[in-house]
């Protein structure tokens, strides 16, 4: 199972299993401040399967949760190289003013103070 990054994951956990073990993972926390998103959190590939379509296929079903709750997600990616283009060609993109931070499905009327807010009301362990 991939490790733990700041803690056990908390909020709707979504796992991606492989020969009956838990191979990638993720937590999605609904937020209703200053606007409905998901905060999408413990984004883990196991390390034995990376490079191997596995994260490729979890950001795909992060989209697919998304997109079946008629939602937008916002997370934060430290990561930059193979991990940024990942998300950039699923349709992720930067929030406006906010490095490091990706946003999907985001909505057409999001001011540069909601965007602050909303970052604001995540808490990052």
């Amino acid at each position: 199972m991939p490790e733990y990054h700041g803690g056990p994951p908390s909020g709707e956990l979504h796992q991606i299993l492989g020969n009956g073990e838990v191979v990638a993972f993720f937590a999605a926390e609904y937020k209703t401040f200053p606007f409905a998103f998901h905060y999408i959190k413990n984004v883990e590939v196991s390390p034995q399967k990376m490079n191997k379509g596995v994260g490729k296929a979890l950001v795909d079903k992060v989209n697919n949760f998304l997109d079946e709750n008629n939602s937008c997600g916002i997370l934060f990616n430290g990561i930059s190289g193979p991990a940024k283009n990942m998300y950039s060609k699923a349709g992720w993109r930067e929030v406006p003013k906010h490095p490091g931070w990706l946003v999907h499905n985001a909505p057409d009327n999001v001011s540069e103070q909601d965007w602050e807010l909303a970052i604001m009301s995540i808490s990052i362990v």
